[in-house]
C-alpha cells in the first residue's frame, strides 16, 4: 500500500549527493550529447547540477555544443517495467514466500496487550532471518481504529482485545518487492460486526480477482470493487440511494477513499503508465504484468450512519496478481485470508516461525 521502498530512497540519495559533488564529471559526459534522458520529477539536486552543466558547456564551447532535448526516462522505463521476465518473477515469487510466513508469524504473535512494534519487529526481523533485503515499503501494524489512518506508520500503540489488526507489510527480495495486507482479530476470533465487514471487502477482492484476465484494466478492477462494496453499504443502511446514484454522487468515499490497485514490481508501486500514451484509454493488461487488488472499508469512529458496534471497525485485504495467458495467478494466495483460515492462524504457535 505504501509509495515508496527503501532501496529507491537509497537509489535516489545516492544520486543526489553524486550530482552535488561531482558536478564536473557530469559536465564532461555532456559534451557533445544532444539528447539526455533523466527522472525529471523525483531527483530535482540530480536535475539542478545536469541544468547547470548544460549552461556550462555551451557557455564553455560558444554554442550549441551541449543537451538541447531533455526526456523523462520514466516513460521509457516504465512500460518495460510492466510484463515480467521470467528471472524478474523468481525473485517476486521468493519475496511473497518470505512475506507469507512473516504474516502468518504475526497472526500468531499477535494478542492483547502486546505493541503494534512488537508486531512489525516480528515481521521484519522474519524478512531479514529469511534472506530479503529488508521491508519493501514503511510496514503498516495498525490496530483497531488505527486501521482507518491509511498510511500509519506510527505502529507505537497497545492491542486491545475485540480490536482487528491490519498488517500491510512486504518484503523485498533481489530489489523485487512483495505488497501484502491482512486483517484479523487480536483475540483469534471475528465479532458479528466485524465478519459483516470482512466478508463485504472479500467478496469486492474475490470479485475484482474472478474479473482478471488479459485485457482487463486496472480501472475495471476499480470499478468492480466500488460496485460490490457500495451495494453492501446500502444493504447495511450505511447509504442511501442506488448503487449509480452513491457512485455518482462519491459518497461511498467516506468509507472507501482509496484506489483498488497498482503495479508491482522493482518498486512497490512500480513504474508504469495506468492510461494509453494519448490519455484517451486505461492499458489493457498482457501476460506477465503483476498488480495489486486492495479494497477496503474505514468505518470512522463517528460514523453516525453506523450502528456503535461498527465505528472504528478498519479492513483491507490485499493480494498480488500475476495476469497469464490464461487468466491470472494469485501469487499470495498462500497467505490466510477467509474468516476461517485466519481464525485457525491465530492459534498457531509463533514460535515454529522463528525456527522453520
Amino acid at each position: 500500500m505504501q509509495t515508496s521502498a527503501p532501496d529507491r530512497h537509497r537509489e535516489q540519495r545516492s544520486l543526489a549527493t553524486v550530482g552535488k559533488r561531482d558536478t564536473n564529471e557530469i559536465g564532461q559526459y555532456l559534451e557533445g550529447q544532444k539528447r539526455i534522458y533523466i527522472d525529471l520529477y523525483s531527483q530535482p539536486s540530480l536535475l539542478q547540477s545536469v541544468l547547470q552543466q548544460t549552461q556550462t558547456v555551451i557557455r564553455k564551447k560558444r554554442g550549441n555544443i551541449g543537451p538541447t532535448q531533455f526526456f523523462h526516462i520514466d516513460e521509457i522505463l516504465g512500460p518495460m517495467r510492466l510484463v515480467k521476465t521470467e528471472n524478474d518473477l523468481l525473485f517476486i515469487r521468493k519475496a511473497i514466500e518470505i512475506t507469507n510466513k512473516s504474516h502468518r508469524a504475526a497472526m500468531a504473535f499477535a494478542e492483547p496487550g502486546k505493541k503494534e512494534y512488537e508486531v512489525q519487529a516480528l515481521i521484519e526481523f522474519l524478512f531479514r532471518k529469511q534472506g530479503a533485503n529488508g521491508e519493501a515499503y514503511g510496514s503498516i501494524v495498525a490496530g483497531g481504529a488505527n486501521a482507518n489512518i491509511l498510511h500509519y506508520v506510527s505502529n507505537n500503540d497497545t492491542l486491545r482485545d475485540c480490536d482487528l489488526l491490519l498488517i500491510d507489510a512486504g518484503c523485498e527480495y533481489g530489489y523485487y518487492a512483495s505488497d501484502v495486507t491482512r486483517t484479523f482479530p487480536i483475540n483469534g476470533k471475528f465479532s458479528s460486526e466485524q465478519k459483516i465487514i470482512y466478508e463485504l471487502v472479500l467478496q469486492s477482492q474475490l470479485k475484482c480477482i474472478e474479473i482478471s484476465k488479459p485485457g482487463v484494466t486496472l480501472e475495471q478492477i476499480h470499478q468492480t470493487a466500488v460496485k460490490v462494496l457500495v451495494s453492501g453499504l446500502i444493504d447495511l443502511k450505511f447509504l442511501s440511494g442506488s448503487v449509480d446514484e452513491v457512485i455518482a454522487n462519491e459518497s461511498y468515499k467516506k468509507f472507501y477513499p482509496h484506489r483498488t490497485g497498482h503495479w508491482l514490481g522493482l518498486d512497490v508501486h512500480d513504474l508504469g503508465p495506468y492510461r494509453t500514451s494519448d490519455g484517451n484509454d486505461f492499458v489493457k493488461t498482457i501476460p506477465g504484468m503483476i498488480y495489486t487488488i486492495e479494497p477496503g472499508l474505514y468505518i470512522p469512529a463517528d460514523a453516525q450512519e453506523a450502528p456503535p458496534a461498527f465505528r472504528g471497525i478498519g479492513i483491507r485485504t490485499e493480494d498480488d496478481i500475476l495476469i497469464t495467458d490464461t487468466g491470472f495467478e494469485n501469487l499470495t494466495k498462500a497467505i490466510p485470508k477467509t474468516i476461517s483460515e485466519i481464525e485457525n492462524a491465530c492459534t498457531e504457535d509463533y514460535r515454529k516461525f522463528l525456527i522453520e
